[in-house]
């Protein structure tokens, strides 16, 4: 559910334009999931149930705040595409996981997301340490995985990654 305190709080703080931009970021990565489920080739034999979807923003520490806006838009989208029945009749399955700790920690967490969790899309990362540390692991194990902040050109600087 939304929570407006922390809306609130965003908004005194940041001003409106800020919170504006981080919820069009995040309903930007919605809807290019929502499109890859309406043409998807993995999704042309058989839908799935649900999909598994891992929110990764940092919950703790002081850059909460700053990721509490992203937090609260992906629940309420959450919410609204599962109430209207899912995106083309799949439901999503969101978990959430804090992006406080190393970039190594995040390296051996995105693993266990795709691999153990059976997530099939990551959306996330704040920091541009973890951007760069989870990048080669996205391609590695080819997961569709969207940056939504990610502080850094360095991550597409030289076209190795796609």
């Amino acid at each position: 559910m939304l929570d407006t305190n922390i809306i609130s709080e965003l908004a005194r703080r940041n001003g409106r334009a800020a919170m504006r931009k981080v919820t069009r970021k995040i309903t930007a990565a919605w809807a290019l999931f929502a499109a890859g489920l309406q043409v998807g080739p993995a999704f042309a034999q058989a839908k799935p149930s649900d999909i598994k979807i891992a929110v990764v923003q940092f919950l703790s520490g002081a850059a909460a705040p700053h990721d509490a806006a992203a937090v609260n838009t992906a629940k309420l989208l959450t919410e609204q595409f599962n109430a209207a029945g899912g995106i083309a009749g799949v439901r999503l399955n969101t978990i959430y996981v804090d992006e406080a700790g190393s970039t190594a920690d995040k390296v051996a967490e995105y693993r266990r997301l795709v691999q153990d969790e059976k997530v099939a899309i990551v959306i996330g990362y704040t920091s541009s340490a973890n951007c760069l540390a989870v990048s080669p692991l996205a391609d590695e194990l080819k997961t569709l995985t969207i940056f939504q902040v990610c502080a850094t050109y360095r991550l597409f600087d030289k076209g190795v990654y796609k």
